[in-house]
């Protein structure tokens, strides 16, 4: 049986549902889904309220891949989401990503780490492994120190 020929509407059709469940599912610090203000506001300007507008009613058929990488950085996807070419390893990561973002303090570093050059966010990620191992020698004394308390009594 032979595939029908996708056309225009059914991709533009297509990247819309698939750019309005990232509106529903990712949401803004206050708990609500985001405004397009509050996209084009994030993105610099990049992308317009107009622009957005089109993309989630599928007015536009074929976003520039520029507009599309802008959309996925801003919730945290990769491209190929929106294409359909994502395997299920980058579904995963998705889901990983998006759960972890859900912490407002993880959001933040995820932010502060974004304005940060290739050499700062190496010496980021070495400063969060030793937090991690520092946190988990405080751990261990503190186990220490209780079972030590418990043997006094």
């Amino acid at each position: 049986m032979k595939a029908e020929a996708e056309g225009p509407h059914d991709r533009s059709a297509r990247f819309a549902e698939r750019l309005n469940k990232l509106f529903e599912e990712h949401r803004s610090p206050d708990g609500n889904e985001y405004t397009l203000t509050e996209v084009r506001n994030a993105t610099e300007g990049r992308l317009t309220i107009g622009y957005l507008s089109m993309l989630r009613s599928g007015g536009i058929t074929r976003p520039r891949l520029d507009k599309v990488r802008i959309l996925a950085d801003f919730f945290g996807v990769s491209v190929s989401y929106f294409t359909g070419n994502a395997t299920a390893n980058d579904a995963e990561i998705s889901d990983a990503l998006r759960q972890a973002l859900m912490e407002p303090q993880v959001r933040e570093l995820a932010l502060r780490a974004s304005e940060l050059g290739p050499e700062e966010r190496a010496l980021y990620m070495r400063l969060l492994d030793y937090a991690k191992e520092v946190a988990a020698r405080i751990r261990a004394e503190e186990g220490a120190s209780t079972t030590d308390a418990q043997r006094e009594d």
